[in-house]
């Protein structure tokens, strides 16, 4: 008898410490970001790194974009904050090009 209630706190550590590990690594797993999006805009763009920019168009778009550098030729990095379901990304992309500030499109998987 004492031998199993010497087993028990060791187990019931081991389980926790596996839970912790779960419970730390679940966002990070459920957090995978989604494709990467080459975007140019507009002369009136100024600054689209603007968090009230990103915003906007995160709004108009319906899906939250995040800002992540400008790249060659006056196009700008933006990142899906999450993979969009099968279909959805058409319409997406469809509806950034029918933004008044945004003149080009590209998609990077």
């Amino acid at each position: 008898m004492k031998n199993s209630s010497k087993k028990s706190p060791i187990r019931l550590i081991a389980a926790l410490l596996v839970l912790l590990i779960l419970a730390i690594s679940s966002p990070l797993i459920a957090s995978t970001p989604g494709p990467v999006l080459e975007l140019q805009f507009s002369g009136e763009v100024v600054n689209p790194e603007d968090s009230n920019f990103m915003d906007e168009l995160s709004s108009y778009v319906g899906a939250p974009l995040h800002y992540m550098r400008p790249a060659s030729g006056g196009e700008h990095l933006l990142q899906l904050a999450k993979p969009l379901p099968n279909g959805q990304m058409s319409k997406l992309v469809a509806r950034l090009k029918k933004h008044h500030h945004v003149t080009q499109v590209r998609i990077f998987f």
